[in-house]
Formats: C-alpha cells, structure tokens, sequence
C-alpha cells in the first residue's frame, strides 16, 4: 500500500495563512469561531469568572 495519492493533497485554508517564510510577512491565521462567536464565549467566561469569585468570597466571610 502506498500514499503516493496524498502527496499533492492539500488544506487551503490552511496553507492560505502561511507564507514561504514561516512566521514572517503578511500570511496570517484563519479564526475558527466568528467574531459574535468569540464575543459570546468572552462574555460567558467572565461571566462564569465573576459569579465565582462572588461564591468565594461569601464562602469566605461564612466560614470567618
């Protein structure tokens, strides 16, 4: 069994951000999530982040 047939096969996308000289000149990356999408899961996180920190402390001044 050989993989001669996957040597010319591709990921655009992928290769799209790169440019001949990795990690330099105007190649860039391709976001996964939408910017909504990053929004919503900042916001929940600080969300999650402060109603923590909120149950920690009231569990701190209940156990003092």
């Amino acid at each position: 069994m050989t993989y001669s047939h996957m040597a010319n096969a591709t990921l655009p996308l992928a290769r799209s951000g790169f440019t001949s000289e990795f990690g330099k000149g105007s190649g860039g990356s391709h976001s996964l999530w939408s910017p909504d999408k990053l929004v919503e899961f900042a916001f929940l996180r600080l969300l999650e982040f402060v109603v923590f920190a909120k149950l920690e402390f009231c569990l701190y001044l209940f156990m003092n």
